[in-house]
């Protein structure tokens, strides 16, 4: 977003949060060429109390970083409920209007801690009030916004597709970039993956997983009890060039979307459009955003969310390479047109630069 912005001849600070990063003693500006200042606080005292300590900070930064010949916006995303506030507070102290990045519905987290739940569920009621404009990433959340009567723009998933896919064989195996702790939906695919691989065991699964060790752990044992230990190879913190590289040979790249989770239906997965930068076909299921973007076999392959709707997406792949090669083409296509950082970086800015809706000089 900040790069897309950049291109604009905005000036961008991404800021990491008050909560701090620890090992820090001082503040940490670093310069990103063509996407602007990464901001970093030291961490001062517990997680709930370094927000407050450091809040005197923002607001001294952000008065300092104020242009008076310029548009000046905060863009917040859904921190913890009392330090959203605090972060609006600091924001409309320095002057500056504030926008709101609404991808997730917290509401809809099934989250155990019956308080976390709790909060996360007066957030959504209440966030949009505070704020002068809103910028969600589903169709569900903007019927949900309707209540605040605020601005909104749709900000969708967003990936570089300044390079054309080159057309070529792919190569034998799927790639599913997942965090470790998501263990349910992981077995889901990898029985899918079991049942396929025994037509074509020439294939290879290969998991790019994220998350702690332990969690990492637990998916190893588990594709090693499912006796997948030859064809699932697992990869972790592997370098960025060499995850596009699979990206872009693998046969398909995997996507679970879980319909009965309401979750899936409100967010729209990051991951959709750096899988259609690469122009390999993505394999997912009918959820949410897809619904609004995509079509079946045209520039994605779509089936049930379950092992067997996992099964029939490799196997229909495997059967017809020549297609798959065509739908991660078309989803390329699509994902240029409508994903693009450049073009949605500009409507952003245009957005923000409104002066009928925000009063803006």
């Amino acid at each position: 977003m900040a790069k897309g912005l950049s291109r604009q001849g905005d000036i961008c600070y991404i800021h990491n949060g008050t909560s701090g990063k620890r090992g820090l003693s001082v503040p940490q500006y670093v310069e990103l060429n063509g996407i602007g200042t990464l901001v970093d606080y030291p961490t001062k005292g517990p997680w709930y109390v370094s927000p407050f300590r450091n809040n005197a900070l923002l607001i001294s930064d952000l008065k300092k970083w104020y242009c008076r010949d310029r548009m000046n916006w905060v863009i917040v995303e859904a921190p913890y409920l009392p330090f959203y506030y605090l972060n609006i507070l600091a924001a409309h102290q320095a002057g500056y209007k504030v926008a709101v990045i609404s991808h997730e519905w917290l509401g809809t987290f099934l989250n155990r801690n019956h308080v976390k739940r709790w909060i996360n569920h007066l957030y959504s009621q209440v966030f949009g009030y505070s704020v002068d404009a809103i910028l969600p990433i589903s169709e569900y959340i903007i019927k949900r916004i309707q209540k605040f009567k605020k601005p909104y723009l749709k900000i969708p998933v967003e990936a570089d597709f300044t390079t054309n896919p080159v057309p070529t064989n792919k190569a034998l195996f799927f790639v599913y970039c997942v965090s470790a702790e998501y263990i349910r939906v992981i077995r889901t695919v990898i029985k899918g993956f079991k049942d396929f691989v025994v037509q074509c065991s020439e294939f290879h699964l290969i998991l790019v997983l994220s998350g702690c060790q332990n969690a990492i752990d637990v998916v190893c044992s588990m594709v090693a009890d499912m006796g997948l230990s030859e064809c699932v190879k697992i990869r972790h913190r592997i370098p960025y060039d060499e995850l596009l590289y699979l990206n872009q040979t693998a046969s398909g790249l995997v996507v679970p979307l879980n319909p009965d989770y309401e979750q899936d239906k409100a967010r729209f997965s990051q991951k959709i459009a750096e899988y259609l930068a690469s122009g390999t076909a993505v394999i997912s299921n009918d959820v949410g955003e897809v619904k609004t973007y995509f079509k079946d076999r045209v520039n994605i392959i779509l089936d049930d969310y379950s092992s067997s709707g996992f099964c029939r997406s490799f196997e229909w792949i495997a059967a017809n390479p020549d297609k798959a090669v065509k739908i991660g083409l078309k989803g390329f296509e699509l994902g240029r047109d409508r994903f693009d950082y450049r073009l949605c970086g500009k409507q952003l800015h245009d957005f923000l630069s409104n002066e009928h809706l925000f009063g803006l000089h």
